[in-house]
């Protein structure tokens, strides 16, 4: 699994991505409207966009922030706390992802965990996830009602079965997504 200096550098280049976007040549050359800017992703991926939406605070239109993000089976809270009701395989690849030899003594887990990381000014979040499946649906039942709380819009969706991230973005959960990402996002 990847050490835990690979994650900064992942969500690091994730914001240097959306800040290179909003770059005024860029956006004018790719035709980007750089106030519209979102982040999607799954499994790990889903962790790096929720880190990246609860990253920084202030306007979702400048430098890295972003305007909306749609998560599958995102792994957003990696503490002890949150693996509480998680198979030992996904805490062994939480450890080998984060560099750590026991979860419960690792510092690197909060800051790996957007859930963590919540303040008001973080944009909207999409959550998909299926009932029965690796991350337990409690993470993403736990962090809709965070985002609820902080007054962030969230939509959770909760399908029957076992299968991960884009397992599930078949037709009906596709257009829930992107009807969810023209809703934030404009069209």
């Amino acid at each position: 699994m990847v050490p835990v200096r690979r994650l900064h550098l992942s969500r690091s280049t994730a914001a240097l991505a959306v800040e290179w976007m909003r770059d005024p040549g860029n956006a004018e050359k790719y035709g980007i409207d750089p106030n519209r800017i979102g982040a999607f992703g799954g499994s790990a991926g889903g962790n790096l966009v929720a880190l990246l939406g609860t990253s920084g605070t202030g306007a979702l239109t400048t430098g890295s922030r972003v305007a909306a993000v749609a998560e599958l089976s995102g792994p957003v809270d990696l503490r002890a706390s949150g693996l509480v009701n998680a198979g030992d395989g996904l805490t062994r690849i939480t450890c080998e992802y984060l560099g750590c030899d026991n979860i419960n003594r690792c510092a690197q887990s909060i800051d790996a965990s957007a859930s963590s990381r919540l303040d008001r000014s973080d944009p909207p979040v999409f959550i998909g996830t299926s009932s029965d499946e690796f991350i337990p649906v409690s993470q993403s039942r736990d962090f809709a009602a965070q985002l609820d709380r902080a007054g962030i819009r969230a939509e959770l969706v909760v399908v029957p079965g076992f299968l991960h991230s884009i397992g599930i973005l078949d037709e009906g959960m596709r257009a829930r997504v992107a009807a969810f990402l023209h809703a934030e996002l404009g069209r």
